[in-house]
């Protein structure tokens, strides 16, 4: 997997790059401050006290969420962490601690976060079982991690185990998040499926995607095999 996921880290840096009008934009920084405020009042909803917690991020590239929330002291992981803070300084918060790491192989001690946030990323690691792992080894018996991901069901997500996606190197169906949630030594809190307010970026018309991939994205929406899946998850 490991040459798979070198491909797919070099796109996703000219990704960003690319985005990056979008990205930095007004509207769009709006966008990813009510996302973070609604993750952080869910978080809220299953941990008391806030003003000493502990929180990282995994892979939130300039879009990071927890820059957003309102307290606790922030740490970010990811791989591309020199081009993000080099290309998008103008959004990142100077508070934060980045490390420049996978999410395989974090350089934090046991039991050290009270919160973890990764969303849209389990798809771009390495590997699943590992990252997972790594997960529960820095997060507290008491702490909580939020999971999201983009999954598939019925014809999309055949067209996606045939025609490979380079960026993302794997695909997960509601179920199957599922499945490496439990396997991984983890259980399921709370969950939510397709809420309206993750359903829309599937569907926002950005100026730089192609006609053609509209047309597409509305075709797949519309028969209901594009789903966001949710979890807060503790530790078993």
């Amino acid at each position: 997997m490991s040459e798979v996921w070198d491909k797919a880290q070099q796109l996703e840096s000219q990704w960003w790059k690319i985005k990056k009008n979008e990205i930095i934009s007004r509207d769009y920084r709006e966008e990813i401050k009510k996302r973070a405020l609604r993750i952080e009042a869910l978080i809220d909803k299953q941990l008391k006290g806030g003003s000493g917690r502990k929180l990282l991020e995994i892979g939130g590239g300039a879009t990071q969420l927890i820059d957003l929330f309102r307290q606790g002291e922030k740490y970010a992981v990811d791989p591309l962490a020199d081009m993000y803070q080099a290309e998008f300084t103008e959004v990142l918060a100077p508070g934060t601690s980045w490390h420049k790491a996978k999410a395989e192989n974090m350089p934090f001690e046991d039991n050290f976060f009270d919160v973890i946030v990764i969303r849209n990323v389990l798809d771009h690691v390495d590997s699943v079982s590992k990252a997972m792992s790594e997960m529960k080894r820095v997060l507290k018996k008491s702490g909580i991690l939020y999971l999201g991901m983009n999954t598939f069901s019925g014809p999309y997500y055949i067209y996606k185990l045939i025609v490979k996606d380079p960026e993302h190197p794997h695909t997960f169906t509601p179920d199957s998040i599922k499945g490496h949630i439990i396997r991984s030594g983890f259980d399921i809190v709370d969950s939510i499926s397709d809420a309206k307010e993750n359903m829309s970026h599937f569907t926002d018309r950005l100026a730089s995607v192609p006609k053609y991939k509209v047309i597409l994205r509305d075709i797949v929406f519309h028969m209901n095999s594009f789903h966001f899946s949710e979890f807060l998850l503790r530790k078993s």
